[in-house]
């Protein structure tokens, strides 16, 4: 049986304002898999599909409910939480490429 994820202290309290701790520790589960698999680019919305998957089908959590507005939140907490900006592509890149 594998050990299940857990976040450290540090990585809990970058949980963005008003996200499920669930949801965040599940994004932050997904997206440290697919970068230690090689993934370079990834989007937020495949990652919240795969723990609604996850959540509904395999755990048989049928009230499980996430807001698709928290994607873009979770995308920028999550590069700010690991120093990776630019793994996620998120509106407003090309403004502020555009202001530089």
């Amino acid at each position: 049986m594998t050990k299940p994820f857990q976040l450290s202290l540090l990585d809990r309290e970058a949980c963005p304002k008003g996200s499920l701790p669930l949801v965040w520790s599940e994004f932050v589960r997904v997206a440290d898999e697919a970068r230690a698999n090689g993934v370079e680019r990834w989007g937020a919305r495949p990652i919240m599909e795969i723990i609604r998957y996850e959540n509904v089908v395999k755990r048989g959590n049928r009230q499980f409910k996430v807001n698709n507005n928290e994607q873009a939140g979770l995308a920028r907490a999550y590069m700010d939480m690991r120093n990776c900006w630019g793994f996620f592509v998120i509106r407003g890149d090309a403004v502020l490429d555009r202001a530089a």
